[in-house]
């Protein structure tokens, strides 16, 4: 088991649903880092066997109309996951996951940006 780091300057002209990059399509293995319809954080993952593994910031909202970094941290000894908001500590959930395999990446998750 493997910590992870995602992170990426955000600019929403509105809250809505916004797939920031990622590469899953519905099935089999893949990773999205996101924005919910509320405006929060996410990180959704499936390695392909099991259940996805849906890691959500639901206190933190990410503002519309603004430049902001959001950093998505998982520390998978301690099963702590962490979101900041440029640089400032908005939320810390604990909970185990299933590890983000490097099948989960391929093919590239930079194969699929997605626009705003």
């Amino acid at each position: 088991k493997t910590p992870n780091t995602v992170e990426a300057w955000i600019y929403l002209p509105e809250i809505k649903r916004s797939v920031i990059f990622g590469n899953y399509g519905g099935t089999g293995a893949g990773i999205n880092f996101e924005i919910t319809a509320s405006g929060c954080p996410r990180l959704y993952w499936m390695t392909g066997i099991g259940s996805p593994n849906d890691l959500t910031f639901s206190n933190t909202v990410v503002p519309a109309n603004e430049w902001v970094h959001v950093v998505i941290t998982r520390d998978t000894s301690t099963g702590n996951a962490k979101c900041y908001i440029n640089g400032v500590l908005k939320q810390t959930v604990e909970k185990n996951f299933a590890d983000v395999e490097a099948s989960t990446l391929s093919p590239s998750i930079f194969d699929k940006i997605y626009a705003l």
